[in-house]
């Protein structure tokens, strides 16, 4: 069988000249033999498609012809080499055939074996050019794949080309016709070194700007320099840089609001003990008062030394707690729990309390801490905003959503104004003289870590309602 190194379509209207050329090349190649041009041109135009054309042109007029016009129009043939077949060495006539895109010209009185070595000299240009081509597509893709924008640059910092991660990280679509100057795209391009990321402020289309870090390299192209730029889109990480920036904002916040906390609650019962004991020693300086009397006054100072004890207590477990560390839990005991850890504030300050707790099923997976934590910051916060109120009524109130649980916490104090209210779980905002701003973040924080979310908003007889919801706890496991 014989081994065909490729095919090629010959056309000639003569029977006796394609009998001929089918002699010649078939032991070499796999030959298509037509005498018509409109036969041929569909033979082309099918699959597979020939790798060489041999055309018979007989005059010189005939050169530009229907055949080679479409040949050439069309994208999936315009790479097949043709090679002209005209009657004799001719110098016009070849080049003649040359311009209407022959990639040679043979005349008919060639010898046999020069013939073959023409045509399969345009066999191998064309496997060449294919195989070039397709690395150079294999090329483009993977640059193309790349997540870093990829530039060429000219030695006049003309950008000449771009792949598609910096069309569009710089936004210039593909189909744009002309690329801008590289100092428009990053001002200080010629300023970066050599094989050393640098960053640098680029620029896109649309003006804005972008922080990237910038590495160059040289290459040697076509015997003139370019210089190949690597640009990666340093946007994702500047924000989470800005992120744990913030994050450890909110932290120092946090550190600060429990130190403030911490004395604000450790306050109170230490000034009582001092009253106390202040109190038992006038007691013990009178002989007519019991000792009874003096042993009573003491256990109140001794009460107000271990409430001190339980509050530090409280506080260091809630700043000691991490990620939240969930069990089941009865919402409605978690409320009675922050109740009573604030009970005595809320007597002082003359506040009713009303407990609305209608939720059928109070159920959740919750850290006890934390989520206590967060009910004491609201209830604090309820009570802070009531301190110049006529009518101080705390409301705590329940309600089943479906899967979800919903609390509500409402006051009859100075309310929220619009400007507070777009800006009132964010850090270090408040609205009390010496207030750090942490406690509704840090509330949120701890709401939002329960896969709950948290909002607040106006009554309309005055003050405010903050609101939260939580999933529900439904498993069988949950207590009862």
């Amino acid at each position: 069988m014989t081994d065909h190194s490729g095919t090629i379509l010959v056309v000639d209207d003569s029977p006796e000249t394609l009998a001929t050329l089918r002699a010649i090349l078939e032991p070499r190649l796999h030959v298509i033999a037509v005498g018509a041009e409109r036969d041929a041109l569909a033979i082309v135009r099918g699959a597979p498609t020939p790798d060489l054309v041999l055309l018979d042109v007989a005059a010189l007029e005939d050169c530009d012809n229907d055949f080679l016009s479409g040949l050439r129009a069309d994208s999936r043939t315009s790479h097949i080499p043709v090679v002209i077949l005209i009657p004799h060495a001719d110098a016009e006539f070849e080049e003649r055939a040359f311009e209407c895109g022959a990639a040679d010209v043979i005349s008919r009185a060639i010898a046999p074996a020069v013939l073959l070595a023409r045509v399969d000299n345009q066999l191998a240009a064309s496997r060449r050019a294919a195989e070039l081509a397709s690395s150079e597509d294999r090329l483009r893709a993977v640059i193309d794949a790349a997540p870093e924008a990829i530039l060429t640059v000219d030695g006049d910092g003309v950008v000449e080309t771009m792949n598609v991660a910096g069309r569009r990280i710089f936004g210039y679509p593909a189909g744009a016709d002309a690329l801008p100057a590289v100092t428009d795209l990053i001002p200080d391009f010629f300023d970066a070194p050599f094989g050393e990321a640098r960053p640098v402020e680029a620029r896109r289309s649309d003006g804005a700007t972008i922080p990237m870090e910038l590495t160059l390299s040289r290459a040697l192209f076509d015997h003139a320099r370019l210089t190949v730029a690597f640009a990666r889109d340093l946007s994702a990480q500047r924000a989470a840089e800005a992120h744990v920036q913030k994050l450890r904002e909110e932290r120092f916040g946090a550190v600060g609001g429990m130190a403030i906390a911490l004395a604000h609650e450790i306050n109170q019962p230490f000034l009582a003990t001092v009253a106390y004991i202040q109190t038992a020693r006038q007691l013990l300086k009178n002989e007519e008062n019991s000792i009874s009397d003096v042993e009573a006054t003491l256990d109140l100072a001794a009460g107000q030394i271990l409430r001190a004890g339980r509050i530090i207590s409280h506080l260091r477990e809630f700043a000691a707690s991490g990620e939240p560390d969930k069990t089941f839990q009865r919402m409605h005991s978690l409320i009675e729990i922050a109740l009573s850890f604030i009970m005595q504030e809320i007597d002082a300050a003359q506040i009713e309390v009303v407990l609305c707790l209608g939720a059928v099923d109070d159920r959740i997976l919750a850290d006890k801490v934390q989520l206590k934590q967060a009910l004491v910051n609201l209830i604090r916060n309820a009570r802070q905003a009531m301190s110049k109120s006529e009518r101080r009524v705390l409301t705590i109130s329940t309600l089943s959503l479906r899967e979800r649980l919903r609390v509500e916490i409402a006051d009859t104090g100075v309310g929220l104004s619009h400007d507070v209210r777009e800006k009132l779980f964010e850090p270090f905002t408040t609205t009390k003289q010496y207030g750090m701003g942490v406690g509704l973040s840090i509330t949120r924080s701890i709401i939002e870590a329960h896969y709950g979310e948290m909002w607040a908003g106006v009554n309309a007889d005055g003050g405010a309602t903050f609101s939260f919801t939580l999933p529900l706890a439904r498993s069988r496991s949950a207590p009862e």
